[in-house]
């Protein structure tokens, strides 16, 4: 996986935030099993992290080759929450 740098310019922001709202789609989609019920500590997580190239909006920015190429699911919000912040935490001191 490649990181997207997001402060390197419009470019990256704006992929990184079309990864995160085409898996916010993806989550809502009436498609989706498994959504969590009223009062669930439930979050929906997507593996290739919007973070990177790869992510969820791959094909907008690369060809429909991409399309649907990651995956999500529903997990405890708490923990994927703290694993984000490990995860942006590491890549803005590590410069990867």
């Amino acid at each position: 996986m490649h990181r997207l740098a997001k402060a390197a310019g419009a470019y990256e922001l704006n992929r990184a935030n079309e990864n995160s709202k085409q898996k916010d789609r993806t989550c809502t989609s009436a498609g989706m099993p498994g959504k969590p019920g009223p009062g669930d500590v439930f979050g929906c997580d997507e593996f290739p992290m919007a973070s990177t190239y790869e992510g969820a909006a791959r094909a907008q920015f690369e060809g429909t080759k991409y399309t649907d190429a990651f995956s999500v699911r529903y997990m405890d919000r708490i923990e994927n929450q703290e694993a984000g912040r490990r995860l942006n935490a590491w890549s803005t001191t590590t410069g990867s």
